[in-house]
């Protein structure tokens, strides 16, 4: 029987730490900048997952669903479809939020000033930049680095949350 006596204080949003690591490296007229971020120790609750896995017939439903419970099927943590099911948070739900993200590298050419003398500019600089490509973690949901309503006070929730944008710039620096 599941009642009251069986709620306990899961998760904990706060990590044990978060790091970053940045660096620049330059060869001849090219230079790369790279910065990495990333935190560790800190559970997240999906309630997108809550909401698609309650498995009552009120949501769609995550491929999880197939493998619920069922007379054929005992040995599983998904519990049987149910009309009556509420949502109620658990530790299915609760995930390690840890993560390691290449948060920005950058790629530039700076053209050689003996090629920039004759045209009076000092400086030319090609670069394409790109931000978000890659995310090492084991959590379930899109991203890591999310609070519902981007809120302290949610910390660690994932409700329906937009993940960061992966983007790529390209551009073209001139000094006079």
């Amino acid at each position: 029987m599941i009642n009251n006596d069986d709620r306990a204080i899961i998760g904990n949003p706060n990590p044990k730490f978060t790091y970053g690591f940045t660096n620049d490296f330059s060869f001849k007229n090219f230079d790369l900048n790279v910065f990495f971020q990333g935190s560790k120790g800190n559970d997240m609750l999906s309630y997108t997952l809550l909401e698609l896995e309650t498995i009552s017939g009120r949501n769609n439903a995550t491929t999880e669903a197939l493998n619920r419970w069922t007379p054929t099927n005992t040995n599983t943590n998904v519990p049987k479809a149910s009309a009556t099911r509420s949502q109620r948070a658990s530790s299915r739900f609760i995930f390690d939020g840890s993560y390691l993200r290449l948060k920005n590298i950058s790629l530039g050419y700076n053209v050689p000033k003996t090629m920039l003398n004759k045209f009076k500019i000092q400086s030319v600089r090609f670069y394409v930049s790109a931000q978000n490509l890659f995310t090492a973690t084991h959590y379930r949901g899109y991203d890591p680095e999310v609070n519902y309503r981007s809120s302290n006070l949610n910390a660690g929730i994932d409700y329906a949350s937009y993940p960061n944008a992966k983007s790529v710039t390209a551009g073209l620096n001139v000094g006079f």
